[in-house]
This record gives C-alpha cells, structure tokens and sequence, in this order.
C-alpha cells in the first residue's frame, strides 16, 4: 500500500504586484490510502502515525478508501 500525500501550499511569483496567491490559507495534509477492504485499516492507528510524522503545525485528514 502507498499513501497518496497531498498538501496546501504552494509557491508561485509575478511581476506584477498583488497577483493572485497560489494554494489554500490554511496548512493542511491529507493522507488518503486506497484499500481493498477499508474496514480493515485501524485508521486511530493510521491517524497517530500522521501526527507523529508530519510538522505540529500542519493539520492533517487520513483518508481510507475502497480500491
């Protein structure tokens, strides 16, 4: 199984001043896994490895779908 990371930010320049700014306001990662059977995933587990891995100041969403 490999997770599929996504995250908010981004990075972006203009010549000209006041341009749109890329990504979303908010930090956020979401970790979305594709499984066979989803019931089968402890996703509290799934979720306290995220939050061990991940930076304190992001916020994080686990996803656990159907393949």
């Amino acid at each position: 199984m490999v997770p599929e990371l996504s995250e908010s930010g981004a990075s972006s320049w203009s010549a000209t001043p006041g341009g749109a700014v890329p990504g979303r306001p908010k930090a956020t990662l979401t970790v979305t896994l594709r499984v066979a059977d989803p019931s089968a995933i402890d996703t509290r587990r799934v979720e306290a490895i995220v939050a061990m891995a991940k930076p304190a100041h992001l916020e994080h969403r686990v996803k656990v779908v159907s393949s």
